[in-house]
């Protein structure tokens, strides 16, 4: 069980870091093309998506395939929200968002 979980979280890791890579250089070509604040905005934000938070997400849904006690799931939601509330601060032009 333990090693599946891992495998899982392991895969969700990099399938969700390509994904983000593969994005956010289509949202480049794309922002490069226009002159709206709107995709330059996008773009931070991928941009801004770290590996930690990243992995978060991937142990948190690995985690739905092991028995946990109650507690121990209870602490990785809270990980999760504070993973999710306290985002890296985004900069656009200098300013905060």
């Amino acid at each position: 069980m333990w090693l599946t979980a891992g495998a899982i979280a392991l895969g969700l890791l990099f399938l969700a870091y390509f994904v983000r890579v593969i994005l956010a250089a289509r949202i480049m070509i794309i922002a490069a093309r226009t002159t709206t604040r709107l995709d330059d905005l996008l773009m931070t934000l991928i941009e801004d998506l770290r590996l930690p938070l990243l992995a978060v997400v991937a142990i948190v849904i690995a985690t739905h395939f092991l028995t946990l006690d109650d507690s121990i799931e209870k602490a990785l939601q809270i990980v999760a929200v504070i993973a999710f509330a306290f985002p890296t601060q985004i900069t656009v032009d200098g300013g905060s968002v």
